[in-house]
């Protein structure tokens, strides 16, 4: 079952997830149009890879440790960590979707590590969204480990 039920769902979510869009100020870009107009794609893919590579080196810090006397502190790096593991994320995805590859191996080890639901749940849509290939059956009862293995299997 899909958590985003279109590929343009999954990508204006990303875009709002990257705050490259406000949902109550203004209408993003659909999927369909950053595909077609060139200059809104480049945009896009630069922007994404900008955010992307930022939002690395702030989750690349390691969550903060317990050493931080200041909760206050504590409190901003915590924030920083979690929106950069957010926003690397999103932008990989909203980089897949617009057609990007090398990203197969982010969203395998996703599957294969991650608790978090909502990581795991938008991992598994964006890869039937990308491939095409929607699961059916019992192919949607497989555990995460089998997820990655299939989608490796695959070869996306």
């Amino acid at each position: 079952m899909l958590v985003y039920s279109s590929p343009d769902r999954f990508f204006e979510n990303c875009l709002e997830q990257c705050a490259l869009r406000d949902s109550w100020q203004r209408k993003a870009p659909t999927l369909s149009e950053a595909k077609v107009a060139e200059s809104l794609y480049r945009t896009l893919v630069r922007a994404l890879n900008d955010l992307r590579s930022g939002a690395d080196t702030v989750y690349a810090r390691g969550k903060p440790s317990g050493e931080i006397d200041d909760s206050d502190a504590w409190e901003r790096k915590w924030q920083a960590w979690a929106s950069a593991r957010a926003t690397a994320f999103y932008s990989r995805a909203a980089l897949v979707l617009l057609g990007e590859k090398g990203y197969l191996a982010y969203f395998l080890e996703i599957l294969r590590t991650s608790d978090n639901l909502a990581f795991l749940g938008a991992s598994n849509d964006l890869l039937q969204h990308s491939s095409g290939y929607y699961l059916s059956g019992a192919e949607e009862d497989l555990t995460r480990s089998q997820l990655a293995d299939f989608w490796q299997q695959r070869g996306l």
